[in-house]
């Protein structure tokens, strides 16, 4: 039975140095390891053995499915495709990239050969983490067997009780299946240093000179494997995007903001910084090139603002560092990483949720400006019409630049990241400042879509979740004046959104005009006193004010009468004259009515 099994895999692989290629080897456990929130993903540990000896790896979150769905399961036999020898936090630790499932362990039935804890020393001398001596193995599990390594147990992560520091020969430990809550984890996950799978190459950095800022005897760290705890590490990752040094002003003063995604195999990371620091890092990344980065603060994740799959992120300093990696060999890293969700599971997410999508444009609407309520500035948008696969439309705004050069006339595919729903007019996205859009990316999902749409997508019945929209961003669906008032529309928390076609059969004329503050961004109606016009919001007293309409309405169709109001804008469309020009001819009425021989009218008969 073990000569199933590859040898001394382990041995070779921790203690000799070596790669055996392809060893073959046997599940003893499994232990699932929670995520920590809900857009990071669960993670596994496995005891493994080579029939001599045993001991706990990670596995790569890309494999999980294979164990959550049984495939894996303890007593397997699988063939590690792809793997990496890792020293984290002073210790060698096998990640698992690639497996497959040679003999089923309901097929095996048991534990092959008498497999021992191997004895796995510190690398270089490193220092325990917690300054204790590493645990010993329990035997108080498994009907008093000697249990494997403690593995994340509660009070042990991070130190050395993930591995079994004893050199004394054990009974190999009872298979078990857990799925322990007690653990988040410690940052050990699927991650290849440089040099290839399962090799430890002499320089990390390859035949290129290294400069003394980063070390050349740390091989760089798998994003994964960092916490804030550590503070002495270097990443060698790939940048997902060219960052933008954008402007900011809030409650705390004006500043300098950038924002950049960084991959490697592990999984990926943000990174911000602020100031001079973005003034310093903004300008020399750039997309798709490989970096090496240290000396950077890890700090847990703000999930509203970024969708990446990383309970931390990085905090550039000025004394952070980040240096190209200018070896040929830079294409072991990949590109943007996306988990997409399908259109039709959008609507049952929440509100402010980020998320990845792919679809095709399906239409693109032309560009309006808006005025913004918060900065009262005019901004550029564009709506959008993604369909997937599902046959299932949502619509998508792109904002600024980005709406104004975008051109969806041949339909293509666009990959989002980052892209935030919204409820309004049932389930939408818009595209933020930190968000990545990629058109007609290189990716097989695009390919696969590409396909669907042109041979069948194109013409085929789909369901939209955000109704049909205009440009201007509202629902077109038509309803009669009794649908409305049958549906009691406009009296919820939220407004509603519809379109009504009729006649205006009455104008109140009272109150329809009134002085606004003269400033550009405020509304504000003001009081006249001897000092001039004062504005109870600005706190300010002007010489002069502008005219704004608020005129209500009434319309009638077929099936009734509404009453609505309308404002600035849509009062000088619906009258044909700007709200000014009404304010002088009001002006000129009044003086007339007062001075002529009308004078003796009353007021209410005045315009």
């Amino acid at each position: 039975m073990v000569s199933r099994l590859t040898n001394n895999a382990l041995k070779k692989i921790l203690e000799g140095g070596e790669n055996p290629d392809k060893p073959i080897l046997q599940i003893l456990s499994t232990r699932k390891i929670p995520a920590q929130s809900s857009t990071s993903v669960d993670r596994w540990r496995l005891q493994i053995s080579d029939g001599d000896s045993y001991q706990p790896c990670m596995v790569a979150t890309q494999l999980n499915n294979k164990i959550s769905s049984g495939e894996i399961e303890p007593y397997a036999i699988i063939c590690l495709d792809k793997y990496v020898c890792n020293v984290i936090q002073g210790r060698k630790i096998i990640i698992i990239i690639q497996m497959s499932l040679v003999e089923a362990g309901s097929l095996v039935g048991g534990v092959i050969g008498s497999p021992a804890s191997l004895d796995m020393k510190k690398v270089d001398g490193a220092p325990n983490a917690t300054g204790r001596p590493p645990q010993q193995p329990s035997n108080s599990m498994m009907g008093g067997a000697s249990a494997p390594p403690a593995m994340n147990r509660p009070g042990a992560a991070g130190s050395g009780a993930f591995y079994n520091s004893s050199a004394t020969t054990v009974d190999p430990p009872k298979p078990y299946h857990m799925s322990s809550g007690g653990s988040s984890g410690s940052g050990y996950n699927s991650a290849p240093t440089q040099g290839g799978w399962g090799a430890k190459p002499s320089n990390p950095y390859g035949n290129r000179p290294v400069t003394s800022a980063i070390s050349p005897n740390r091989d760089p760290h798998p994003i994964s494997s960092l916490t804030p705890y550590q503070n002495k590490w270097t990443i060698r990752v790939r940048a997902t995007s060219k960052p933008q040094v954008r402007n900011y002003s809030n409650s705390r003063g004006a500043g300098k903001l950038m924002s950049v995604e960084f991959v490697d195999k592990s999984g990926e990371i943000r990174a911000t910084a602020f100031n001079e620091a973005a003034d310093k890092f903004g300008p020399m990344i750039e997309a798709d090139k490989v970096y090496f980065v240290s000396k950077a603060r890890v700090k847990p994740a703000n999930k509203q603002y970024s969708s990446v799959k990383n309970d931390y992120e990085l905090f550039l300093q000025e004394e952070s560092v980040i240096e190209e990696d200018t070896n040929s060999g830079t294409t072991d890293l990949p590109r943007l990483q996306f988990s997409f969700t399908p259109i039709d599971q959008l609507s049952a997410l929440p509100k402010d949720t980020l998320v990845d999508v792919i679809g095709v444009c399906k239409t693109a609407a032309d560009v309006v400006n808006i005025t913004t309520k918060t900065s009262n500035r005019q901004v550029s948008k564009r709506d959008l019409e993604l369909v997937d696969m599902t046959g299932t439309v949502v619509s998508m705004t792109l904002w600024g630049t980005e709406a104004e050069e975008f051109d969806g006339s041949s339909n293509p595919v666009l990959a989002v990241k980052g892209a935030r729903l919204s409820d309004f007019g049932g389930c939408s996205m818009s595209v933020l400042n930190s968000s990545i859009m990629q058109v007609n990316p290189d990716i097989p999902d695009a390919f696969r879509l590409r396909g669907w749409f042109d041979n069948d997508g194109k013409t085929a019945n789909t369901v939209s979740i955000s109704g049909q929209r205009s440009s201007g961003g509202m629902s077109t669906s038509w309803l009669s004046t009794s649908q409305v008032r049958d549906l009691n529309l406009g009296h919820g928390d939220k407004p509603d959104y519809f379109s009504v076609k009729g006649f205006v059969s009455f104008f109140k004329k009272e109150n329809c005009l009134y002085q606004a503050c003269a400033k550009p961004e405020c509304n504000k109606k003001v009081t006249e006193s001897s000092m001039g016009y004062h504005c109870e919001k600005c706190n300010q007293t002007s010489p002069s004010f502008k005219w704004r309409l608020m005129l209500q309405s009434c319309i009638v169709d077929w099936s009734g009468s509404l009453w609505f109001t309308c404002f600035q804008d849509q009062a000088e469309v619906l009258l044909k004259r700007k709200a000014d020009e009404i304010g002088e001819l009001r002006d000129k009425v009044v003086l007339w009515l007062s001075e002529g021989e009308y004078g003796h009218l009353d007021n209410q008969n005045h315009f």
